[in-house]
């Protein structure tokens, strides 16, 4: 196989290699710095070494981000306020109706991986995410068998506790999230409180860089109050447009001011209820938005 076939075929895993990264570290930027560093070492591997490109490239991703969230536990430790994964975004150039609920990649679930130690967290993904069998993780984490089991099962309990069985469709998530916003918009309390559920809760990321929440607000009252008091003026202000836009493996809502994207909002929902509300206002990670 010449180079330049050798390269269209590594060019066809980019994409599944950066869905991989992104998921174990959070970030797009990375995950992207990541796959090129992957393949740079490809370059310089003897290919006869190599049995199958597909494991190679997913075993080497899979360590290289491993190294990468070591290297930035320091970093992640002193973040300011509530931290969310940075906005992975869809083809701004399908139609919404293209796109499929992938709970695999949600705000949601990246949020919880966060409290996976990190051979949980690579067991986890590419287990049931990837669809890699034991043997194949024990040689990509250099563990036994045995042990990716147990790291698989206790994933799978810790994100259990979190995970609702309840699925929404897309009508339903445009359907409660213009409710949503047409309540704060209005200063509307009773409408806003009768599409939250009684578990809700508020997660925002500022960053330190945008006012945020300090911390996750919980329960009806707290967070209905909260989005009445910081969210009903800038939704209400001149310049200021909502557009439905699919990230993280869901319908999304982006509220910009005179086209720059100050917040970005994400929902988890639960027996037609909102149960969790993700809001990004980090402006670093608002960029992914253009």
């Amino acid at each position: 196989m010449d180079s330049v076939t050798e390269s269209q075929e590594i060019e066809k895993y980019r994409s599944l290699m950066v869905g991989l990264a992104y998921r174990l570290v959070g970030s797009v930027v990375e995950a992207e710095d990541i796959v090129q560093e992957a393949f740079i070492k490809w370059l310089h591997t003897d290919k006869n070494t190599i049995r199958s490109l597909k494991s190679w490239l997913y075993t080497v991703t899979t360590r290289l981000a491993l190294d990468y969230l070591k290297s930035a536990k320091v970093k992640r430790e002193s973040y300011i306020g509530p931290w969310l994964p940075e906005p992975y975004i869809h083809d701004s150039r399908s139609p919404d109706s293209l796109y499929e609920m992938d709970e695999s990649i949600s705000m949601a679930l990246l949020v919880v991986l966060e409290r996976l130690t990190l051979l949980e967290r690579g067991a986890y993904i590419l287990h049931d995410i990837f669809n890699f069998n034991y043997v194949g993780i024990a040689e990509i984490l250099n563990q036994s068998i045995e042990n990716c089991r147990q790291l698989v099962s206790r994933a799978r309990k810790k994100i259990k506790t979190t995970k609702s069985p309840y699925s929404p469709n897309q009508e339903e998530y445009l359907e409660l999230t213009d409710a949503f916003f047409q309540a704060i918009k209005k200063g509307d309390m009773d409408q806003l409180i009768a599409v939250l559920s009684d578990k809700v809760t508020f997660h925002a990321d500022g960053g330190g860089k945008a006012v945020a929440a300090d911390d996750i607000l919980s329960g009806t009252q707290e967070v209905a109050e909260f989005l009445m008091k910081k969210i009903s003026r800038p939704l209400n202000g001149k310049g200021a447009t909502l557009k439905n836009v699919w990230f993280n493996g869901s319908p999304g809502v982006v509220l910009a001011f005179k086209s720059r994207a100050v917040t970005a909002f994400n929902f988890v929902i639960e027996d037609n209820k909102i149960l969790k509300i993700h809001a990004m206002r980090n402006p670093d990670k608002l960029s992914r938005f253009g």
